[in-house]
């Protein structure tokens, strides 16, 4: 999931360089943090809220916009459920990020209340079948429910 098609076919990438969708006055921009493989889940934050601002500021220099590998879409804060996001070219994948809410679920055959959320993953066909494609969002699920942090 992370590289780009381009011209001369699909390209996988070692480094992740993680678009964030971020709104702003001008409509929806993509700033880049290069380098996420080498980032832990409280750097990741920092980062992206930096990013964000400095996006919704106008403030970042237009290579803070380049060499995106995968992309993450939250509509989460407008209270949307789920949605599915549009694929940013030349990407492969865009994940999408629905509003977390507390819901009843089935947990060792009991009732329970936990926080839940819907993920979308939005990819192109020609870069990966379905099946791979949700193998790799069911191990952003399992990492997100064993809570790992790095």
């Amino acid at each position: 999931m992370n590289g780009i098609v381009s011209d001369s076919g699909i390209e996988q990438w070692q480094d992740v360089n993680l678009g964030i969708a971020v709104n702003t006055e001008i409509g929806v921009v993509v700033p880049v943090l290069p380098g996420l493989g080498e980032m832990n889940f409280a750097e990741l934050a920092v980062e992206v809220k930096a990013k964000a601002e400095g996006a919704r500021k106008g403030k970042l220099p237009a290579s803070a916009y380049q060499r995106g590998t995968f992309t993450i879409s939250t509509l989460g804060a407008t209270g949307i459920d789920w949605f599915t996001p549009v694929l940013n070219p030349p990407q492969i994948a865009i994940l999408g990020v629905g509003a977390m809410r507390d819901r009843a679920v089935v947990v060792d055959s009991e009732l329970a209340v936990r926080p839940m959320m819907t993920l979308t993953l939005v990819f192109n066909h020609r870069a990966v079948d379905g099946y791979p494609a949700g193998l790799f969002l069911a191990d952003i699920v399992r990492r997100l429910e064993a809570g790992e942090t790095g």
